[in-house]
């Protein structure tokens, strides 16, 4: 198994990484275990907190690739990862 890196999410330019990762990996898993990038809009939308996104982990591989993060809810976190 390959060594993860864990990091809070920076800025938009991880967000973007973050929905492209909820694109790229939602076709391929069935049943879908991750959310549509639309999903993760309203969440941010919805957030009574306007920076939520810097309280994002995010884990990288060893390429540097977002591989995983983690969204903090009210009660409870939502994990969406990459299935490979």
């Amino acid at each position: 198994m390959s060594e993860l890196r864990c990091r809070p999410c920076e800025g938009e330019a991880d967000y973007a990484r973050m929905r492209r990762l909820l694109v790229q990996t939602y076709p391929s898993m069935s049943p879908p275990l991750n959310l549509l990038v639309g999903e993760l809009d309203w969440w941010r939308f919805r957030s009574a907190d306007p920076d939520v996104i810097r309280r994002v982990p995010l884990w990288f591989d060893e390429r540097d690739e977002l591989v995983g993060f983690a969204w903090p809810g009210d009660d409870q976190v939502d994990v969406m990862v990459h299935p490979a």
